[in-house]
């Protein structure tokens, strides 16, 4: 339903067209297609001076993680240098309450053993303090180079994000169960 009015607006205006007049939401885009989208977009608005593509704006989800780990410095870091504007990472809060940066509610997907092993069993975030969340390695399940790579808290996220001049774009996962307090400190990181 979110992606209703999007949809519309893309067909209304010949962005999208679909296959024998119909769209296939669950199927796959191919490169074709996406680049006659994007042909489209370019004739249909950026030839005709629509559209100031100095207001566009690029965001990078999890960083740039199609060459480093996903939400961590190295990602973050590597979105400023392929020229995103817009760093978006998840939040989640360990047992000490503290925000870090992490998509899932466990670690399994993108930590491993500090010898690089798989976890051989669930590990919520949630049942870690600080401390022993930083004992994982977050990098080497994406290339050898990242390893030992430690899972950045918010406060990482914000300072470099604002050395680097990253917009920030932040999800609060709901799993994580944030109260009132943790959101103030969260605005209280933001704003020092």
């Amino acid at each position: 339903n979110w992606a209703v009015p999007a949809m519309n607006w893309a067909v209304a205006i010949g962005l999208m067209a679909g296959s024998d007049n119909g769209l296939l939401p669950g199927n796959d885009t191919t490169r074709a297609q996406t680049a006659v989208m994007l042909t489209r977009f370019n004739s249909i608005y950026v030839e005709k001076e629509k559209v100031d593509l100095y207001l566009v704006k690029s965001i990078a989800h999890r960083g740039y993680n199609v060459g480093a780990p996903e939400n961590t410095l190295p990602a973050f870091e590597m979105a400023a240098q392929q020229g995103f504007d817009y760093v978006e990472t998840d939040i989640q809060l360990t047992r000490d309450r503290i925000p870090v940066c992490l998509h899932d509610p466990t670690i399994n997907r993108t930590a491993r053993y500090s010898n690089g092993a798989e976890l051989n069993q669930p590990v919520n975030i949630r049942d870690l303090t600080l401390s022993e969340a930083q004992q994982y390695d977050f990098g080497s399940w994406k290339a050898a180079g990242y390893a030992g790579t430690k899972i950045p808290t918010f406060e990482e996220y914000v300072a470099l994000c604002q050395r680097l001049g990253l917009n920030m774009y932040i999800e609060l996962k709901v799993e994580a169960g944030f109260t009132v307090a943790d959101v103030q400190n969260l605005m209280n990181i933001v704003n020092n």
